[in-house]
């Protein structure tokens, strides 16, 4: 339901925008969640499934900010490639 995506949403983006310096936060999450709900709901094939971002996903994000800020490296890309690099292994484990 609406409001089961919305909420979390809300709160995470609200909490990735503290942890990030305002490098991710609620649009971006909500717009993700958005997307993300279309596409499933278009090609996903099952009706009940955890959408949107969740807690871990976040502590995992502010973890890569602290990790890119530590090394100097900017943080969107940083995460981008190790988004990117965590794809490639769960194909190649999957």
């Amino acid at each position: 339901s609406y409001i089961s995506s919305i909420l979390p949403a809300i709160v995470i983006g609200n909490i990735l925008d503290d942890q990030t310096d305002g490098q991710l936060g609620l649009p971006e999450v909500l717009i993700s969640t958005g997307g993300m709900g279309v596409v499933w709901a278009l090609v996903g094939g099952q009706p009940l499934c955890i959408i949107g971002v969740t807690m871990p996903v976040a502590i995992f994000t502010s973890v890569c900010y602290k990790l890119a800020e530590a090394l100097d490296a900017p943080f969107l890309p940083w995460l981008g490639w190790v988004c990117i690099f965590s794809g490639l292994m769960h194909i190649a484990l999957a």
